[in-house]
């Protein structure tokens, strides 16, 4: 298993308020999917698409990117040939907010992962709605995370996952839900640090993960964008 990342530096062009930011960087990654056939393709599928990008950095503390400064984001992805395809298609699609300066390229082999951080919000729907410590219980959010992971790993590799869950413990990091603005409307997610078993197959779980985002929305707000604390 590898990890495939493009890290992106980017000229802003116009301020984004920090809740806008995860939709601006999606739809920009959707307008440069529409340079390449295979990636239109994807674009247009349902289901998990198998990648997922960071926020900007450096972070402003006053919450709004200026306009003038220059940024970096990250779209990762196990995939390779995703990468490679969206490279090319991002140096070609100038827009009113990004302007690429640069494009860097890494790849990464599975490492055994002690914890994971989400670097963005990640979200969980139970019946339409998000899911909310006062009104739903953690067993049910480690299942819906275990599950979705699963199911992701299931339909990369076709293998399957015999595990209750990957997941040993999980403690969010936020005092209330984090907003992010998605089609008019506020999507709200939480962010945590989760500790990983260490057996083989709650570890390749723990990579597709950090390879393809936690749990929902990853393709289209980069949500569940996770940092790994390695051993």
């Amino acid at each position: 298993m590898y990890l495939n990342e493009a890290i992106i530096t980017v000229f802003l062009k116009k301020p984004l308020f920090f809740q806008d930011v995860q939709e601006e960087i999606g739809k920009y990654i959707n307008r440069s999917m529409m340079e390449n056939h295979n990636l239109t393709n994807l674009h247009g599928t349902d289901g998990y698409k198998f990648y997922v990008f960071s926020g900007l950095w450096p972070l402003e503390k006053n919450k709004t990117y200026q306009a003038g400064n220059v940024y970096i984001f990250t779209i990762r992805s196990l995939r390779e040939d995703f990468i490679d395809q969206i490279i090319p298609c991002i140096r070609k699609n100038d827009n009113k907010i990004f302007q690429v300066l640069a494009i860097e390229k890494k790849r990464f082999c599975r490492r055994f992962i002690q914890e994971l951080y989400t670097l963005t919000p990640f979200v969980v729907t139970i019946d339409g709605k998000p899911w909310m410590p006062e009104q739903h219980d953690f067993d049910l959010l480690l299942n819906r995370l275990h599950g979705n992971a699963e199911k992701k790993y299931k339909k990369l590799f076709g293998e399957e996952v015999f595990r209750d869950s990957f997941i040993q413990g999980i403690y969010l990091l936020n005092n209330k839900p984090l907003v992010m603005h998605y089609k008019n409307i506020s999507v709200l997610g939480h962010k945590a640090r989760i500790v990983i078993n260490e057996d083989e197959q709650s570890q390749k779980l723990a990579f597709t993960v950090l390879g393809a985002g936690l749990a929902e929305k990853n393709s289209a707000l980069g949500a569940g964008f996770c940092h790994g604390k390695f051993v």
